[in-house]
Formats: C-alpha cells, structure tokens, sequence
C-alpha cells in the first residue's frame, strides 16, 4: 500500500516553507494488486476493469479491511505455459 498525502506547499524566500492539507480526502490509498490464476479467472478480471475503463469507480476491501471506491487506470495481462495467467493492476482510491 502507498499513501501519499495531498499538502499544498507555499515557499517563502528565506527557506521557510507554510504546509496546508489539499482538501478534504487527503489520505488516499494506492495498492498494487496481482491475481495469479486461470486464464478464465483473470480474463474476467480484465473484462471488469475493461468495462470501468479507468473511469468508473467499484468498491473494493483492501488488504488493511478497510472498503473504498477505487479506479484501475492500468494493468497488464500475461499468460504462461498450462492455462495459466497474471494480472497486475494498480488500484488508486477515489474521494466521492
């Protein structure tokens, strides 16, 4: 998991530096997500994240049990040898 907090920084001349949290949801989660399975089970993972397109947030409990509304901007597919296959994604944390 990666948090990477949204601060607005104003810099001021004699190296003194004002920090401001960015709104209100400022503590969202990133997760890198990989589901090693059957080709049939990844490809239905795929075809969801097709049909969200990057764009349609789903609910998703991350490993730390805590729900959310996540978007998957990108991921990738990779099949081997016996039927089997790997997707990687990246799950980004959206404010609704």
């Amino acid at each position: 998991m990666e948090i990477a907090p949204r601060v607005r920084v104003t810099r001021f001349g004699d190296g003194y530096e004002q920090r401001t949290p960015d709104g209100i949801h400022t503590m969202l989660r990133k997760w890198s997500v990989r589901l090693a399975a059957d080709e049939s089970t990844v490809k239905a993972a795929d075809d969801f994240l097709r049909a969200r397109a990057g764009v349609e947030p789903f609910d998703w409990t991350a490993l730390d049990h805590r729900p959310g509304k996540w978007v998957c901007r990108s991921w990738s597919v990779s099949y081997g040898p016996g039927g089997g296959a790997e997707l990687a994604a990246t799950f980004e944390e959206v404010a609704l």
